[in-house]
């Protein structure tokens, strides 16, 4: 399965949390065409998860250097790493705030 559609399927499993201690755009970008392939944008306590402009809107909180997304009943966690980057491991690879 391609990494665009593993996005997809695990934002469509996410659940509702609350946030705060992220803010901006952070995103990945598509080795191929160097295009952003999947955008968060942390506002407050939300955060909206633009994957190949397909928008869902959720919420998150940062806990334990880890940021949990919340969408749909259910949470996601990923890593936050040493270079304030969001590790989603192999699922969903890494976003760092746009600059």
């Amino acid at each position: 399965m391609k990494k665009a559609a593993l996005h997809l399927l695990l934002i469509a499993t996410l659940a509702a949390c609350g946030g705060g201690g992220l803010s901006g755009e952070y995103g990945s970008v598509n080795e191929i065409n160097g295009r952003w392939d999947t955008l968060y944008t942390f506002k407050g306590s939300r955060v909206e998860i633009d994957l190949l402009g397909n928008i869902q809107v959720g919420s998150f909180k940062v806990e334990d250097g880890k940021v949990y997304i919340t969408f749909a009943g259910q949470t996601q966690a990923m890593r936050i790493d040493d270079s304030g980057c969001i590790d989603g491991g192999l699922l969903l690879g890494r976003a760092c705030k746009k600059s």
